[in-house]
């Protein structure tokens, strides 16, 4: 983006802003991009963290389950003894 005004000095001032601007065009760029790409492995370190969170959730609830389950096992056991203990005392 080269001005052609009159004078050998505004012609090179023209230059050189313009050589001035497309540099610090590049620079934003660059940052900018160096900011994507931070905030994109911030990102990725968070949805890392969750999935990491949901798995430690997922094997505790797996785990209260079977304790769960054991508990109602027994209970199960204990009732049908309950029934047979009732069952005999009523036959005599």
């Amino acid at each position: 983006m080269l001005r052609w005004v009159v004078g050998k000095h505004r012609v090179v001032r023209e230059t050189e802003r313009s050589m001035l601007r497309e540099m610090l065009r590049e620079m934003a760029a660059e940052q900018l991009e160096a900011q994507r790409r931070m905030i994109h492995a911030e990102v990725r370190n968070v949805h890392v963290e969750l999935i990491k969170q949901f798995h430690t959730l997922q094997e505790e609830q797996v785990a209260m389950f079977e304790t769960l389950r054991g508990a109602q096992v027994d209970l199960a056991k204990e009732v049908a003894a309950l029934r047979k203990s009732t069952s005999d005392y009523a036959r005599r």
